[in-house]
């Protein structure tokens, strides 16, 4: 492909080497700028082959002309005009023979690289042969071997913004008592509720509480309360409960003034299933109600009266809308689609339609050959997997289908599909003379609004696209194989060999490394030996590879033979024509380029195979694999032979639907034979494996079982509804009473049978299931017995079924699993009875999960044949699956030994199951099945024995903690800094405008962790000192290294450019290699080009230069790309917790950035004893905050002089004191600009910030002498406020020596005194908000103080009057009650002291730190506290979060040493209660000193 830079008419010029050339003339298909393809210039006369050709040899002749002419040297100028011309003339002559020489030249150098091109093979000329100099990136374009792969990543082109879901989920504690756990399912963009550290999908529990007969008990509310909660949409999960019980949870929450005003708005089949149901506030409710109306065509809000399953199936309909996926709009005045009642009569076609190609690609923005079988709602009517059809096709179709006799045109009024129903009838909405988009079966189109559709519902949603992937062969397949005895030990020969193959490959990826993002691999692709030197990198791949083991061992199933794919469904096209039909039972379809990789070079002429689904529950279909081409020759040939198809349209159709199969789809016949080989499956993108060769050969000796799937319908019940909430409602509330189990628990009892069934008769294993099995069936039996008031006679059980024949319908019902059931209650309970009825079970699995599955639409109550007999059994395998360990380098197995009640490592591991005993208190078994034992065990042992030969392969010798323990602990300070910022709400800066925290902040950390860290590699140093965001700051510069000593082009990977059509890719001019020639720059968005013709097969962004190699066209990109240099500019990054001094600085940098240049305030870092020989002063609400912080220097008043200090915050010791090198004085001075600020969190209102993140700027170096304050004259030394003192970190050991800490053991009552402590709630409970102060100082505790201080002095002046004249007084030192008890006493001591009544005082704290997380007035009230004790007894000489229960401790010493309990109770739940609870157990004399409000309370 050439370029042609000439122009069209003949008579033009060109200026060359001083001459002006004539153009030669060129026939107007040669346009100028135009690029002439080799199949375009065939294609050309004779006589335009000739002018394009001379066109092509000027075009070269100008060209070198030129450039000859650059060498040249300029004709000096001369007052002789005819001397001049002569050697112009000379000059222009010397050009023209120098150019064509450079022109000979050229053409020889071309003629021979293609006699060596031929002759070595390659397309490209050799590096050897380029005599200029190559470009890194050239080296590494002309070397690789890009792959010519399809598009995987057409899903997300629509990417949509995720939130958090609510989540309250219930479980049943006792009899009648439900507890409830608030959730928050974190798949937001901040991984984060409030200040929890989550990764992104992490569960968060923020609350709990209990209801039932004995009220509500308000749990710990973690990080909200309940009211705080139910403000959104949540999910009501009830999924641990069944049928009533869950009815009564709901009942139980409804009656709760907090839920009683839900909507429920939403419960889909799949919500169904899991005991599921969506509610929200009413506002919000009844906006999506709206919203369902509209884009349904108020399909329920009219209200009405059906039988409960056409009322399920309608609230499903209405369900539609309630998708992700991304929308194309359908322009109905435009275009039309068409809906068939139906394709054919035996509703083969289950769930399938067809669509335009074409258009389905120009609407979604995706080169025309990739293939587009999606799932699709179109107007949120059809639900259906949808095949493809080309354009001239499907419109042919079209109008045949609208010329028929019953058609119904409705213009764009979609509600009238359907209204006259009779088969072969067609309904054609939209513009019958303009393009069709889809055909679809009346089965497929779901419901048809009530009235004229709005122009919102006028798309096409699109679900989801399908891959092709590898099959793998799960538990549940594998469960039933292994059942039969002669034939497991192959089976878990082949299990155990594949995971170990396919862990082998995953590791050898591991350590290839490649383009994933991460420093390490990029590393270890440009050079893997030099990478795996590095320990950090090593440690980390090992680490990587322990994952995978965990993760491979999580599960016994394997990916086995490649050729075996995973497929989905589309149905035999013939069935769309009466006579059609060919393809046989037992036989599939696939593309040809399917069948070509599957098909092994054996010799063989057919290709046989096993198709199943999941859920599996032992079925399976046997057939036979055709190719599209091989399937198209036989329709070919029938169609020839006996034209057997009544119309030349709709046979070009089905060939069309064959020949166009998508890879990752499989044809199958449709019939109600393979639904049940299947389980029930549909086409409406139901998923098949087909297992091919050894994947195929294990289900060999099993045969192919079809097992009906019954239909049945719920009870005749009506259900009537108003609004859309009461039908959501009705129609969930029926199908929970309906369901006794959900479809994975089902799935679980079922494996858990055939897990039984697998063991000898002899096993203990077998043996102990028994038991239990038998134990739970005569409880059910005796249960039985008072239900009918009758006695039952023991039977041996008889099985129902074989394994021989197939099951049919009218063989198996409800009302026959039911039977099972019973049969087995009744029988003699001897160990042949328990397996003959097992063997029922697996056998009746198929018709079981089907009819479960089914239950939000038939609303059937289906009766499991298991019961609740296998609930107290589990599978090892599923609760603690082997795992693979490390030891000082060394990788052997753990399994769990159920003696020792923990994993033990050996290496001959245990694989016994064993009794556990629940939370519940319940016994049950853990089975140790033939999974667990043959398969993964096995592969746990031989994955510990690759890992052994990796790591002495490459000299591993453990993982090293690193030296994190630096001086000033920077990097610890880093990474908690950052993982306040990645936790944190996004902030917002003054011009409205959202900032990532974590992107802010990152340069900030980086510059201050590699300034610590010192010289060297900072990736692998930083690694090393534990900084965890080594791969996001210092990536780029190790990688750079990297390229200097390896080379540039090995950091250049390629990425694979695809057209929009076959004709696309040869628009574009490609890099020429042999002259160095530029191709053209592409600019990419998402994988898209910005004229959206070519595309990427990655999702990548920026501007690229094409290349080329044959009909592979690709981009190179720079694996650096993704990764940013840190420059060091001397910034830091500090955090502060202090509430008021984050409001404080809030202001302050708001005022600053907007102040004059003149004006803006200048900032400094200072050391708590620097500050203070200044005489600093606080300027914030806390007088008393001296200390290591940000301070400004005030410009003078009459009550502080010019040059003070003047505090912004103080830093706690997780913020300056890991940041500042004090020098051996302890002075410090940094002048620094305050860039920016961060929230780790920001309350609702906006007004509490907390752990507030500083991003300063150093100014100068450490050393900054400052100016002495001015002295102010001797009128304002009154008015100048003195300096506060600094909050020490640790009130007790501030506290004065005159006694010495007790512990309970050394301490003794007063002698002679009578002993009062106090016990009450916390400041919060008594009002405190979390702004407000907490210490006993509060203005909103006064009036509690009051109601303590009058009850305390009546009891010690009545205890006076009877003589007492000695008290101690017992406090428990918490904030709120217990601090202002001892204030209350601190002050009546002296008053009473008047008296002759001596009053001690006792500080009870219940651990070290008791203060460690409390505020600094709080800290500082503490602390004086603690001053004025005359008796310290500490209970506990560890934190708190190391010693939880000392506080229960702190309460038991107080009350057993005490005579009488001074309490303030309101009887609600919590610590307090449960002092008063003991208080009284042990016959202690208590006065309350709350009094509420409503004098009956009091009562």
């Amino acid at each position: 492909m050439k370029k042609v830079n000439v122009a069209v008419n003949a008579n033009e010029v060109v200026m060359a080497a001083g001459m002006e050339l004539q153009v030669p003339a060129v026939a107007n298909v040669v346009k100028k700028s135009a690029r002439i393809t080799k199949r375009a210039f065939k294609s050309l006369t004779t006589k335009r082959r000739e002018e394009v050709k001379k066109a092509h040899t000027f075009a070269a002749y100008v060209k070198a002309l030129k450039t000859v002419a650059e060498k040249e040297p300029a004709v000096v100028p001369s007052d002789n005009r005819k001397s001049q011309k002569k050697r112009a003339l000379k000059a222009q002559r010397r050009c023209i023979v120098a150019a064509k020489e450079l022109l000979q030249e050229q053409r020889s150098a071309e003629l021979k690289a293609r006699g060596m091109r031929r002759q070595q093979g390659v397309a490209f000329k050799p590096i050897g042969l380029i005599t200029r100099e190559v470009k890194p990136i050239e080296k590494a374009a002309m070397s690789v071997r890009p792959k010519n792969q399809l598009l995987e990543h057409i899903n997300v082109l629509n990417s949509t913004r995720s939130f958090k879901t609510r989540c309250i989920k219930a479980r049943k504690v006792g009899r009648d008592d439900f507890a409830f756990d608030i959730t928050i399912t974190t798949i937001n963009d901040c991984g984060v509720l409030r200040d929890t550290p989550t990764a992104s999908g992490a569960i968060v529990q923020t609350g709990t509480f209990t209801f039932g007969r004995g009220g509500y008990k308000e749990g710990a509310m973690t990080k909200s309360l309940v009211r705080d909660i139910a403000q959104d949409v949540f999910v009501f999960d009830f999924g641990a409960l069944k049928g009533r019980d869950v009815i009564e949870a709901m009942k139980l929450l409804h009656s709760r003034e907090d839920f009683k005003d839900l909507l429920p708005v939403l419960s889909s089949p799949s919500q169904m299933r899991g005991n599921q149901l969506l509610l929200c506030d009413k506002e919000l409710g009844w906006a999506i109600v709206d919203k369902v109306d509209l884009l349904t065509g108020k399909l329920t809000s009219k209200g009405g009266k059906l039988p409960v399953g056409k009322a399920a199936k309608l609230l499903t309909r209405s369900g539609q809308p309630n998708v992700t996926g991304k929308e194309l709009e359908v322009d109905l005045e435009k275009d039309y689609f068409v809906v068939v009642d139906s394709f054919n009569k035996d509703d083969h076609f289950d769930g399938q339609g067809f669509h335009n190609h074409e258009w389905f690609c120009n609407g979604y923005g995706l080169p025309y050959f990739v293939d587009t079988y999606h799932q699709s709602r179109l107007m949120y009517m059809a639900k259906e997997g949808s095949q493809p059809l080309n354009r001239d096709v499907i419109n042919a179709w079209g109008k045949e289908l609208a010329s028929g006799d019953k058609v119904y045109f409705c213009e764009r009024n979609a509600s009238k599909i359907g209204r006259a129903k009779d088969y072969k009838n067609v309904w054609i909405v939209g513009n019958p003379d303009g393009e069709c988009i889809s055909v679809h079966d009346l089965n497929g189109w779901k419901a048809s609004p009530t009235e004229q559709q709005s122009k919102e519902q006028e798309v096409l949603k699109v679900m989801s696209f399908t891959h092709k992937t590898q099959v793998t062969i799960g538990s549940q397949p594998l469960q039933f194989l292994m059942i039969d005895k002669a034939h497991r030990a192959s089976i878990a020969e082949y299990a155990v060999a594949c995971k170990v193959r396919n862990f082998e490959d995953d590791v050898k990826a591991i350590l290839q490394g490649g383009d994933t993002g991460l420093a390490s691999d990029a590393a270890l692709m440009i050079n893997a030996e030099s990478a795996l030197d590095n320990n950090v990198i090593l440690a980390t791949k090992m680490a990587a590879i322990l994952d995978k083991a965990k993760s491979v061992l999580e599960s016994p199933g394997f990916k086995g033979a490649k050729e075996s794919q995973h497929m989905y469904g589309v149905c035999d096209p013939t069935y769309l024509d009466e006579n059609g039909g060919l393809l046989q039972e037992g036989e599939v379809v696939v593309s040809d380029a399917t069948y070509k990789a599957m098909k092994r070079d054996d010799g063989l002429h057919a290709l046989y195979g096993r198709v199943f689904r999941n859920p599996h529950a032992g079925e399976s279909y046997e057939t036979r694999v055709l190719s599209a081409s091989m399937y198209a020759k036989r329709v070919r040939a029938m169609q020839e032979k006996y034209h057997i198809f009544s119309s030349d349209v709709v046979f070009n159709v089905i060939i069309n639907a064959i020949e166009n199969i998508a890879d990752n789809c499989i044809m199958v016949t449709g019939t109600d034979y393979f639904k049940s080989c299947t389980g029930g499956s549909d086409l409406d993108k139901d998923a098949f494996d087909l297992c091919l060769y050894e994947d195929a050969a294990i289900f060999r000796h099993k045969k192919p079982i079809s097992v009906h799937v019954s239909s049945e319908m719920g009870e005749d019940k009506q259900v009537e509804w108003e609004t859309h909430p009461q039908l959501v409602y009705q129609v969930w509330e029926n199908a929970m009473l309906a369901t006794e189990t959900n479809v994975g628990g089902h799935a679980n009892d079922i494996a858990k049978s055939a897990g039984i069934l697998s063991e000898d008769e002899s096993s203990k294993e077998l043996l102990n299931c028994h038991a239990i099995i038998v134990k739970d069936a005569k409880k059910a039996r005796i249960s039985m017995e008072g239900k009918d008031g009758g006695d039952i006679v023991e039977v041996p059980y008889v099985e129902s079924y074989d394994d021989e024949h197939d099951i049919k319908e009218g063989e198996i019902s409800n009302a026959k699993l039911n039977d099972i059931y019973l049969a087995y209650v009744q029988s003699t309970f001897t160990l042949a009875d328990t397996i003959n009825w097992l063997k029922d079970v697996v056998r009746t699995a198929p018709c079981s999960v089907g009819m479960i599955i089914d239950i939000p639409k038939t609303q059937c109550h289906v009766t499991s044949q298991i019961g609740e007999l296998l609930e107290r059994i589990t599978l090892l395998r599923k609760k603690h699956a082997p795992i693979v360990v490390e030891a000082d380098g060394k990788f052997t197995v753990a399994t769990y030994d159920f003696k020792k009640e923990r994993f033990v490592a050996s290496d001959n591991p245990t694989v016994c199951g064993g009794f556990y005993t629940d939370a519940s208190g319940e016994t049950k078994y853990c089975l140790s099945d033939v999974l667990y034992r043959d398969i993964m065990v096995p592969t746990a042992k031989a994955m510990a024995e690759v890992m052994n030969r990796v790591a002495q392969e490459l000299g591993y010798k453990g993982r090293s903690e690193g030296e994190k323990n630096l001086e000033n602990k920077v990097v610890e300070m880093g990474n908690l800094i950052l993982e306040d910022c990645r936790k944190s709400i996004f902030s917002v800066d003054a011009d409205g405008v959202t900032v990532n925290n974590l992107k802010t902040a990152l340069p900030y950390v980086a510059d201050m962790v590699a300034n610590a860290i010192g010289e060297g590699n900072k990736y692998s140093l930083a690694k090393e000192a534990g900084f965890i965001y080594s791969e996001n700051c210092f990536a780029k510069e190790y990688l750079d290294e990297l390229a200097e000593q390896f080379g540039e082009e090995k950091l250049y990977v390629p990425v694979t450019v695809y057209g929009r059509d076959n004709v696309a890719l040869n628009m574009y001019r490609y890099h020429d290699f042999e002259t160095g020639r530029e191709g053209e720059y592409v600019s990419f968005f998402d994988g898209i080009s910005s004229d959206n013709c070519l595309f990427l097969s990655e999702k990548i962004c920026g501007q690229f230069e094409l290349y080329r190699k044959g009909n592979t066209a690709y981009v190179m990109k720079d694996v650096r790309d993704r990764f940013d240099a840190v420059e060091t500019k001397g910034r830091i990054a500090l955090r502060t917790r202090t509430e008021n001094a984050s409001d404080e600085i809030f202001k302050l940098v708001k005022w600053n950035a907007f102040a004059p240049v003149e004006q803006k305030a200048e900032f400094y870092l200072m050391s708590s004893s620097f500050a203070r020989s200044k005489g600093a002063i606080w300027y914030g609400k806390n007088k008393e905050a001296i200390g290591d912080g940000l301070f400004i220097l005030a410009s003078g008043s009459n009550k502080v002089p010019k040059g003070t200090p003047m505090q912004v915050c103080k830093f706690d010791k997780e913020g300056g004191k890991y940041v500042f090198n004090q020098t051996k004085e302890g002075k410090l001075a940094v002048k620094v600009s305050i860039d920016e600020l961060c929230f780790n969190f920001i309350d609702e209102d906006r007004n509490s910030k907390k752990n507030t993140i500083l991003l300063l700027m150093t100014k100068q170096g450490d050393g900054i002498v400052l100016p002495d304050p001015e002295k102010p004259s001797v009128e304002e030394v009154s008015k100048v406020e003195t300096p506060t003192t600094e909050v020490v970190a640790k009130a007790e050991d501030s506290a004065t020596k005159k006694s010495e800490w007790l512990s309970m053991d050394s301490y003794k009552r007063e002698e002679g005194a009578m002993v009062i402590c106090a016990t009450g709630h916390r400041s919060d409970k008594l009002g405190c908000g979390k702004g407000d102060d907490w210490s006993s100082k509060s203005p909103k505790l006064q009036p509690v103080r009051d109601r303590i201080e009058e009850k305390l002095r009546a009891i010690l002046d009545f205890q006076v009057l009877a003589g007492e004249k000695k008290f101690e007084l017992i406090s428990g030192m918490a904030l709120g009650v217990d601090q202002l008890f001892f204030s209350v006493g601190h002050q009546l001591r002296k008053e009473y002291a008047e008296k002759g009544i001596a009053i001690i005082l006792t500080a009870a704290v219940p651990c070290i730190e008791q203060d460690g997380i409390w505020k600094d007035d709080c800290k500082i009230s503490y602390a004086a506290m603690l001053k004025a004790a005359d008796k310290k007894v500490r209970i506990s000489n560890k934190k708190y979060q190391d010693d939880k229960g000392c506080m229960q401790r702190r309460n038991r010493f107080m009350v057993d040493n005490a005579d009488m309990v001074l309490a303030y109770h309101d009887g609600s739940e919590g610590g307090t209660k449960n002092c008063v609870d003991y208080a009284k157990s042990v016959g202690a004399v208590i006065e309350n000193a709350f009094v509420a409000e409503d004098p009956e309370e009091n009562k």
